[in-house]
């Protein structure tokens, strides 16, 4: 008995070593996405523009919108939605247009990014994003001599890939 449960236990312990690479690795993989985004000239100058709040805002955002969805998003076949916020904590463009102006404000990934530069929230609930659960990634955009925040970008991940990674290899369910 002592044998077998000791045996059982080596080999939990050793795929709960596995599993906390693979998810290393996974998360990673999601902060050097967003650091890529956020070093984009394109996405940074815009931003720019658009906190200005001058005649060219509309233009910009129009620009930055088509950017995101059709040079970013689809990077990363995981990312449900890419956004960039405001310093105010509103939404200033967005993969899906009809986010534009939400406050984000309260959020914990915009409160933790304006902090510490970066943040990868806990995995949540939303009925509002119509999915069962998402986990977002964020980091400041900061102007080109890397001197002023102008912004935060934010990916928005669906829970469904992160479950992918901690359940591949598993057989069954609990």
């Amino acid at each position: 008995y002592k044998t077998v449960k000791k045996n059982i236990f080596d080999q939990l312990e050793i795929a709960a070593d596995e599993l906390h690479k693979h998810v290393c690795i996974f998360l990673d993989g999601k902060r050097g996405r967003i650091i890529d985004f956020s070093s984009d000239g394109f996405i940074r100058d815009c931003t720019e523009e658009i906190t200005r709040r001058g005649d060219s805002t509309q233009q910009c955002t129009d620009k930055l919108n088509a950017h995101l969805a059709i040079n970013k998003q689809p990077l990363d076949p995981d990312i449900n939605l890419t956004f960039v916020v405001d310093l105010d904590g509103r939404v200033i463009s967005s993969t899906e247009v009809d986010q534009i102006g939400r406050d984000v404000s309260g959020e914990t990934y915009f409160t933790e990014t304006m902090k510490r530069g970066f943040c990868i929230s806990d995995i949540k609930y939303s009925q509002a994003f119509e999915q069962r659960t998402f986990f977002d990634v964020a980091r400041l955009l900061l102007t080109n001599d890397g001197l002023q925040i102008v912004g935060i970008i934010v990916n928005r991940y669906s829970g469904k890939c992160f479950r992918e990674i901690t359940h591949s290899g598993i057989i069954g369910e609990f």
